[in-house]
């Protein structure tokens, strides 16, 4: 969909400073309106300039009633035959209906729990009526499930109209008038950052052109382009965005030899201590990146490194060898953690370590009270704790240290960059060490994380049993029901993956609620079945989160918010519905979640009857490969074939992973111009680079 777009980029919005006029002063829009705006992240004209649509509807033309075409979307133009409101038997739900004609032929136009003095507009008898929808059929009835309708005298000029993000107060009818006289008033101030020659060279078209073209495109535009997010002006936005990262991090590598910390002391013969605290040998890999952190805290240099290692391949332990060789220098080490459960998982880790190591953890979390937690945060700052770990409750202004020496921040991109800067300014000059288990190709992870050192861990300890993953048809749902039973009955626990929470209209993808309501009826008490999805309570989700790793329910029905980090060692058996609406590097880290006691599991995907063969070859690769970073290349190179891989992951402060997946070259051409920029103008004082230095200045609050 467009909306891979929908996020306005920081870059030219900074270029251009004397656009930051309040959203508010626009005509049409109050305080209300104003206030739904800004839940979005818009405050300012350019901001909405910068509301880019997620997706377009085709009005160019008046779809005759005889030519309309199942589950395909049309707009129509008929006169009211009848109009009224009925009470659905079974749902209890009150349906409106306006029976529209054009001749001899019909379409129903419905609404659920519609205000009808709304409505009572358009109700009379052959009066003229254009209605846009998704057209379905019930039983003979040709239908539209709640339509766009307006009076055909006001129906807007025949055009593809963009469809924004929901925005709360303003629906798209009333937003679109808003954003076109923001272009027609505010349009020719724009300033293009980027220079000419770069754009031209980049085949990008210009600022101005682009938000024209993405607002309001004339009836010639590639509609499937616009569409799917994929034409030369999308492509500018996401440069944006890119640009703005690479300008970041360049200004952050350049930045970071003229700052300077205290050396630590770390004896060779404590990278010997560290291998005896174990009952395991350490892989090379493992060795390897305790030494290159060894090295940046003896350098006298803020370490700022990233360990990037599959699942399972020990990243904690190197975390924990790093906070060895810290306290050992009487400072204190903050472990923040994405989620209170992973927090508490650390706590468990930490607590499970020899004495000897001299760690004294707490954590902190969202279910102490407010006396516990102001003696914690006391005890803290007297340094009575030296490993303090927790959630966002760490960069509370409340919480300060004695001496903060290290930073390790988990799945570090589930934190903005705000959030990571936070926890680092409790210290002065404090080490970083950040962990991902997301994949990604070395190649692009260089020049993702241009800013820090990168650390990658490929090898596993031990005689590790890798996950068996088989590609099912949905027609073998016995076979897979069977399966499952028996993993029960071994005393396993089973994870089942579905896309969606609750039912849909489509009503061939299965969801939560609807799976885990079906599984109670069969089998139940004998297995208790539970349900865990994004949108519950955070404490919900925990609590049952919880419950699964102590043993307490056998089936966790859950979307994909169970990808990172959870360890239940007893789970062996995972289910994936509708695998095809994920991508590779997803699947594999849904998977990474089982056959982690060491007996090794088995990963379902339970696949549609019919394919493609893009798609089938896709998801074969799960069932060959085991390799986390083959894997994300191996994706890098189906979504370069264009191949939808559903759901993108998100975590990156401008833009989605996703999309550096997808626009790699622009990524790379981006940051290799950066790189070349800095080069020539580390200070950016030269006329042609003034507007890099704003946005610099702006987005990091600093004076370049």
């Amino acid at each position: 969909m467009a909306g891979k777009s929908d996020r306005k980029p920081a870059v030219s919005a900074i270029a251009n400073d004397f656009l930051n006029i309040p959203v508010a002063r626009l005509k049409g829009i109050g305080v209300k309106r104003a206030a739904g705006l800004k839940k979005r992240g818009i405050s300012t004209v350019l901001d909405l300039l910068y509301l880019i649509p997620k997706d377009y509807e085709d009005r160019t033309k008046i779809i005759p009633f005889n030519k309309l075409e199942y589950n395909k979307p049309a707009h129509i133009k008929g006169k009211v035959l009848s109009s009224g409101e009925e009470r659905l038997f079974r749902s209890r739900k009150n349906l409106f209906k306006i029976i529209l004609s054009e001749g001899i032929y019909q379409v129903d136009l419905c609404w659920f729990n519609v205000k009808k003095a709304y409505f009572n507009l358009f109700c009379s008898p052959g009066q003229e009526i254009c209605a846009y929808g998704h057209v379905t059929c019930h039983g003979n009835r040709v239908q539209m499930y709640h339509p766009d309708i307006t009076t055909a005298g006001d129906d807007e000029t025949p055009a593809l109209l963009p469809v924004y993000p929901v925005i709360e107060g303003l629906s798209n009818r009333q937003l679109r008038p808003l954003i076109r006289a923001a272009i027609k008033e505010y349009l020719d101030l724009v300033i293009d950052p980027v220079p000419e020659i770069f754009l031209k060279n980049a085949h990008l078209p210009g600022l101005k052109e682009t938000i024209m073209a993405l607002h309001s495109p004339d009836k010639s535009s590639d509609l499937q382009g616009l569409k799917s997010g994929e034409t030369p002006f999308h492509r500018r936005i996401i440069f944006d965005r890119f640009l703005n990262l690479a300008l970041r991090m360049s200004h952050d590598r350049r930045q970071r030899v003229f700052q300077t910390t205290t050396p630590l002391k770390i004896p060779e013969r404590m990278l010997m201590e560290i291998n005896t605290f174990f009952p395991f040998p350490l892989t090379d890999d493992q060795i390897k990146c305790i030494e290159e952190i060894r090295n940046d805290l003896i350098s006298g240099i803020p370490m700022n490194r990233l360990i990037m290692g599959d699942v399972g391949t020990g990243k904690t332990l190197v975390a924990v060898a790093a906070a060895y060789m810290v306290i050992k220098n009487n400072l204190q080490v903050a472990v923040m953690a994405p989620t209170q459960l992973l927090a508490e998982q650390h706590m468990a880790y930490f607590c499970a370590l020899p004495p000897e190591m001299g760690f004294k953890p707490v954590v902190i979390t969202s279910a102490l009270k407010r006396p516990e937690k102001e003696k914690i945060y006391d005890s803290v700052k007297d340094g009575a704790y030296n490993i303090v770990i927790g959630t966002h409750a760490l960069i509370q202004d409340k919480l300060s240290f004695k001496k903060l020496g290290l930073a390790v921040i988990d799945e570090q991109h589930r934190f903005g960059v705000n959030q990571r800067s936070m926890i680092i300014e409790k210290g002065e000059n404090s080490h970083v060490l950040s962990m991902s288990a997301t994949p990604i190709p070395r190649t692009i992870a260089l020049t993702l994380y241009y800013d820090r050192d990168v650390s990658i861990i490929a090898q596993y300890p031990g005689a590790r049993i890798p996950v068996s993953t088989i590609l099912v048809e949905r027609t073998k749902k016995r076979w897979i029901f069977d399966s499952m039973i028996k993993m029960l009955e071994e005393g396993g626990q089973v994870y089942i993956i579905c896309p969606l929470i609750d039912e849909s209209e489509n009503m061939e993808l299965k969801s939560v609620i609807e799976m885990a309501t079906n599984l109670k009826k069969i089998i139940n008490p004998s297995h208790r079945v539970e349900y865990l999805h994004g949108q519950m309570e955070q404490a919900l989700k925990d609590a049952t989160l919880k419950e699964f790793r102590e043993g307490k329910i056998a089936i966790l029905v859950a979307t994909t918010v169970i990808e990172v980090g959870i360890h239940v060692p007893n789970a062996s058996l995972m289910i994936i519905e509708h695998p095809e609406r994920l991508g590779l590097a997803q699947l594999h880290q849904l998977r990474g979640r089982i056959g982690r006691g060491g007996k090794g599991g088995t990963c379902i995907l339970v696949s549609p009857e019919s394919m493609s063969i893009m798609t089938r070859n896709r998801l074969s690769v799960m069932t060959q490969c085991s390799d986390g970073f083959e894997i994300a290349r191996m994706d890098m190179e189906f979504r370069g074939h264009g191949e939808i891989t559903g759901t993108r992951q998100s975590g990156l402060s401008e833009f989605e992973l996703g999309e550096v997946f997808e626009n790699h070259d622009l990524f790379r051409m981006t940051s290799d111009m950066v790189k070349e920029i800095f080069e020539k103008d580390p200070d950016l004082k030269q006329p042609e680079h003034r507007h890099f230095r704003a946005i610099l200045e702006r987005s990091k609050n600093i004076t370049v």
